[in-house]
């Protein structure tokens, strides 16, 4: 799916655009999810995606334990759908937006997951395997650009939002076993390349994530 299936031609330029629900159009995604779904049966283990009602700010979970196979694609659509590029779903009721507007990492769900089989913390193993690095903040001279600026800090909340949220996460729950915290060792993408969709954006996200996944096996396997 390339940004020329889903993007949106503004009649009237781009403040026109302030008057849609987002920049893009997720319907094709939506339709392609759902295709590739019909290639399976069903859930084979416990799955939780985090989403926010938009109305609310609840951060609301859907997995196995609350909607139907086929439902799937939708949570995963409105688990992935930053607001202003991607429209609310409406979805169970709610009209909901990614689930990162609240929390970037939530833990929360893997510990409640496993709450339901286990009777002590004690129990629960945990590994964190995070995509997405920000870029080292280096020292600047001067300010004054607005562009240069923003980008500044957006890396700098997301850095805190993402780290400081698991740190958080883990101090909260000291008695389960937290084993692994694999982070990417190497960030492609800065600003708001995130929601460009053009192959020479994602075509070294998906080498460098190949290249995380090798690594996070090997480590497993040297710590066995």
């Amino acid at each position: 799916m390339s940004t020329s299936d889903v993007y949106i031609e503004w009649p009237g330029g781009l403040a026109a655009a302030f008057w849609h629900a987002s920049a893009y159009d997720t319907s094709t995604g939506l339709a392609f999810l759902t295709e590739r779904m019909k290639e399976f049966d069903g859930f084979k283990r416990r799955v939780s995606l985090a989403a926010t009602d938009i109305n609310t700010g609840e951060v609301l979970t859907f997995g196995d334990h609350n909607i139907e196979w086929s439902e799937l694609p939708q949570a995963v659509l409105a688990s992935a759908s930053v607001p202003g590029f991607f429209p609310p779903q409406s979805f169970k009721g709610h009209f909901l937006v990614d689930g990162m507007t609240a929390w970037n990492t939530n833990a929360q769900q893997a510990i409640d997951r496993c709450r339901e089989i286990v009777e002590h913390d004690r129990d629960i193993i945990i590994d964190v395997i995070t995509i997405g690095v920000s870029d080292d903040q280096k020292e600047i001279v001067e300010t004054g650009h607005t562009s240069s600026n923003f980008l500044r800090s957006r890396n700098i909340k997301s850095a805190h939002n993402g780290g400081d949220a698991l740190d958080e996460q883990i101090r909260s729950h000291p008695d389960i076993y937290w084993r692994h915290k694999i982070m990417e060792v190497d960030g492609h993408v800065t600003g708001m390349n995130e929601l460009n969709f053009e192959p020479e954006i994602t075509k070294p996200l998906q080498e460098q994530g190949k290249k995380d996944a090798l690594a996070a096996i090997q480590k497993l396997k040297n710590n066995q």
